[in-house]
């Protein structure tokens, strides 16, 4: 169990961000929306040990989410950033629309389940102040838009430590919304969005920043001027950070993994072998291959790593929609346990990332964002049954066909 948890851990160092809560000014207050909080109070929930199918879950979701955004370039996400915000949304799903989202989060476990686990797994996570980590989740909603349930933002309190604002959703709430995610990320994350569609009345975000001091820092002189060989071929010549680390060699990749102070996290980097394409690599891990590739034996050797600062940003509705969340983005979609007014729907979920990986440690920043829209019924175009079809007439206790039968021509 024990191992299981760290290779946990080692994953989220490797394409995750966590965040601190710092403040960063006057103009990062918020001004303008009303914090419903003050109406409603967390209760107390026991911690549970994390189960493996949580963690096997966990690892499953975090790649098949990496490879189905996946585009030609950097890109960095965080499963956990992504899977907070969207637990958050799926404490207000009901029936099929639920099922379906617990099956992409977390291989079918239950809402209370995950609910259990993402609690106690948040709450392990250690921080300190050379190793900094914490997590903070907000709801936001249209001022006299809808009507959310306080029964889905009592259980967003107590499992998510939410905060729930309701907003006109005009400039201002833009505004609003960006200070608490600038404030949140420590300024990694500047802002989320751009806009407010006069559709949406309801975001669902988490925020998180992971700052972190190696537990032994490069020397003067470790940085060295030398070449990278690009995805796409060409060369480009950058400053390589050159030390003594850990590496594993397994069959398909060598594995670097660099402490960070207090030994609560480490930074694991996986480069697969000359003959094995990047993608290709992608594609085969898994929860099993994963655990072996972290539990092999590892060796000291001399390391060069370049230094680099990534910005990314990405919109997960298809890539969510393809791993079977197919309810949750249509007219079919059912939150009334989020507002019982119903037509809620995901419109998009936006997730943004920002990292420093330098001499001093490595800083990162990651913010999920889910906007739930409003629409009336029927919110799609009309579907014409204009070509040849099949008809049944069923009895509806065995749901069985009495007839059957086509209709082609006129």
């Amino acid at each position: 169990m024990k191992k299981s948890f760290s290779l946990l851990i080692c994953i989220l160092l490797v394409i995750s961000a966590c965040c601190v809560f710092q403040a960063c000014g006057n103009n990062d207050q918020i001004l303008y929306s009303t914090d419903l909080m003050k109406e409603v109070y967390a209760n107390e929930i026991n911690d549970i040990d994390i189960s493996k199918e949580f963690i096997a879950g966990y690892v499953d979701f975090a790649f098949e989410l990496f490879r189905e955004q996946k585009i030609e370039g950097n890109s960095l996400i965080s499963p956990l950033s992504i899977m907070l915000a969207l637990a958050m949304t799926a404490n207000g799903a009901v029936g099929d629309t639920q099922t379906e989202m617990l099956e992409v989060l977390s291989d079918g476990m239950s809402m209370q389940q995950l609910n259990d686990c993402l609690y106690s797994y948040v709450n392990s996570l250690p921080s300190n102040d050379s190793d900094k980590l914490s997590i903070a989740n907000s709801i936001w909603f249209r001022k006299d838009g809808i009507y959310v349930l306080k029964s889905f933002l009592q259980t967003n309190a107590d499992y998510y430590g939410a905060q729930a604002y309701a907003a006109d959703f005009d400039r201002k709430t833009v505004d609003d919304i960006n200070a608490w995610v600038n404030k949140k990320t420590d300024g990694m994350v500047g802002k989320i969005i751009e806009d407010i569609d006069s559709s949406t009345v309801m975001f669902l975000i988490n925020a998180l920043l992971f700052d972190a001091e190696w537990e032994t820092k490069y020397t003067k002189g470790s940085t060295v001027s030398d070449t990278f060989y690009n995805q796409n071929g060409s060369e480009v010549t950058t400053d390589f950070l050159c030390s003594s680390e850990k590496i594993a060699y397994t069959k398909t990749c060598v594995r670097l993994t660099k402490m960070y102070k207090n030994g609560n996290y480490s930074y694991v980097a996986l480069m697969p072998n000359q003959n094995v394409g990047l993608d290709e690599f992608m594609q085969s891990i898994d929860y099993e291959y994963y655990c072996t590739i972290m539990n092999s034996v590892g060796c000291e050797a001399t390391v060069r790593i370049p230094k680099y600062e990534n910005e990314y940003d990405t919109s997960l509705k298809d890539c969510l929609y393809n791993m079977g969340m197919v309810r949750s983005f249509g007219a079919c979609a059912d939150f009334t346990g989020m507002s019982a007014e119903g037509g809620l729907f995901i419109s998009d979920v936006i997730h943004k990332t920002h990292i420093v990986f330098d001499e001093a440690g490595t800083k990162a920043g990651a913010v999920t964002a889910v906007i739930m829209s409003k629409t009336s019924m029927p919110s799609e175009k009309p579907v014409y049954f204009n070509r040849p079809f099949v008809y049944f007439i069923v009895d509806n206790t065995t749901k069985l066909p009495i007839f059957v039968g086509t209709l082609e021509n006129f």
